[in-house]
């Protein structure tokens, strides 16, 4: 009918595209399509208090972004019972692949001033290790703080730009659990291992001649 003979031709009243209007821009079949460029909120971990944060990174400013869907494309998404729900209100296309390019280098600078890379948000990860507390040896447990894994966070955001690109909606980058993690945890082996060794050498008694004859026990706390 009418309907379908339009939505191949022209875009239907009301019809977007991740915000962007299509209809009433004498679009040509053979064009392309500027699309928006788009915002990325990376979630991170507040210093502080350990709540998730978010953090913008806008792909157009920020990285250079530019990007375009193919008129035909966007045509052809189109299906002829859009053109009856088009009378009635708003019809948002599903995201569709695009062709374009972003400037790495500059999106890599952003991502480096990025919250988790300050280094006042930054706190190295403490192993588990051995310590002498109250006169007794015992595991400290690990602390793991927050140090972002830089080659997680790259991977991670250049990953969702290449998902949007290629007709993916993305816009979230979660990075709150790729802080990096002590790598000696209280449950070691070897770190249990090592305490049993000390405690066996503070187990024992040691006693030691002075030069003028006379002799000292050295034990427990003293000798560890």
């Amino acid at each position: 009918g009418r309907g379908v003979i339009y939505a191949d031709n022209r875009f239907l009243p009301n019809t977007y595209i991740d915000g962007l209007r299509l209809d009433g821009n004498g679009f040509e079949k053979g064009e392309t399509v500027r699309a928006n460029a788009p915002l990325l909120k990376i979630l991170q971990k507040n210093k502080d208090t350990g709540a998730v944060i978010s953090e913008t990174i806008n792909m157009a400013s920020d990285a250079d972004y530019r990007a375009t869907y193919k008129v035909k494309d966007l045509l052809d998404a189109q299906d002829e019972l859009m053109w009856f729900k088009s009378l009635f209100g708003k019809t948002e296309l599903d995201p569709l692949p695009l062709e374009g390019y972003y400037n790495k280098d500059k999106l890599l600078n952003k991502i480096a001033d990025l919250y988790c890379f300050q280094e006042a948000n930054v706190s190295e990860p403490v192993n588990a290790h051995v310590e002498l507390i109250d006169g007794k040896l015992q595991i400290v447990p690990e602390q793991d703080n927050l140090q972002m894994n830089m080659d997680a966070a790259v991977e991670k955001i250049t990953d969702a730009i290449t998902r949007i690109m290629k007709g993916e909606k993305v816009e979230n980058v979660d990075l709150s659990e790729d802080y990096l993690k002590a790598e000696i945890r209280s449950d070691d082996p070897g770190l249990i291992a090592r305490l049993a060794e000390m405690k066996k050498v503070t187990d024992k008694k040691v006693t030691v001649k002075i030069s003028s004859g006379s002799s000292e026990t050295i034990e427990g706390e003293k000798l560890a």
